[in-house]
């Protein structure tokens, strides 16, 4: 998707940069059925918190449906 992407060590997140956090996370809970958390509240204040922490089908489905968020934004 061309995000700069931050991964943490030792963990199962990783926090890609992107336009707009705020509205992103909430227009992409609210329309995309999607949850992701605000890096701000990790100390990435442009960034958002998404886990991989869930089978390769339902990552799949997830990053399909990010990618057309960020294609609206």
């Amino acid at each position: 998707m061309g995000l700069d992407l931050w991964k943490p060590e030792g963990a199962f997140y990783v926090l890609p940069e992107v336009p707009q956090p705020e509205k992103f996370v909430s227009k992409l809970y609210t329309d995309y059925k999607v949850i992701v958390y605000l890096g701000s509240w990790f100390g990435a204040p442009s960034r958002v918190r998404l886990s991989y922490a869930l089978d390769e089908k339902e990552i799949k489905e997830g990053l399909d449906r990010i990618k057309d968020c960020l294609s609206k934004l």
